[in-house]
């Protein structure tokens, strides 16, 4: 059976469809994670990876800015000044990030403590990446479904 995409017409009619969500863009869903800053909700797998490549182009530019500006002959206080900015926006992202991540498990059907998983080695990083990338579980036994 093909893929089909699921429109309000057909939620009204299937009462087990998911609803469609608003797209977000990347821009927006990095503000919105620097926003909310709270773990109760849901976050979708759209805005958590929108979230985390815009987060990624900021350090990799900021990072290619800073090794040029070290090996171009800039001034060393320039490509200093760089790192030192961009670990300071690292550590600011860090519970913004942790927040958004726990919103993506509610979204799951888990608890945000599954968020631990991530420090077994070797396979935590690995399982928690799954759970970011599976889809929601829209089922009336998720704690964190909206009826």
């Amino acid at each position: 059976m093909p893929f089909q995409q699921t429109t309000n017409a057909n939620y009204e009619k299937e009462p087990s469809a998911e609803p469609p969500r608003a797209r977000v863009r990347m821009w927006q869903a990095w503000k919105n994670m620097l926003k909310n800053w709270h773990f109760a909700g849901r976050a979708s797998r759209q805005e958590y990876w929108l979230n985390y490549l815009c987060n990624f182009i900021i350090i990799a530019v900021s990072a290619i800015a800073g090794i040029i500006m070290l090996t171009m002959g800039a001034p060393a206080a320039i490509g200093v000044g760089i790192f030192i900015a961009l670990g300071l926006y690292t550590l600011y992202i860090i519970i913004p990030s942790l927040c958004l991540t726990v919103r993506r498990l509610h979204d799951q059907g888990k608890s945000g403590w599954w968020w631990w998983i991530s420090f077994v080695p070797s396979v935590g990083g690995l399982i928690l990446f799954i759970l970011t990338v599976l889809p929601a579980k829209n089922t009336p036994d998720n704690p964190w479904h909206k009826d």
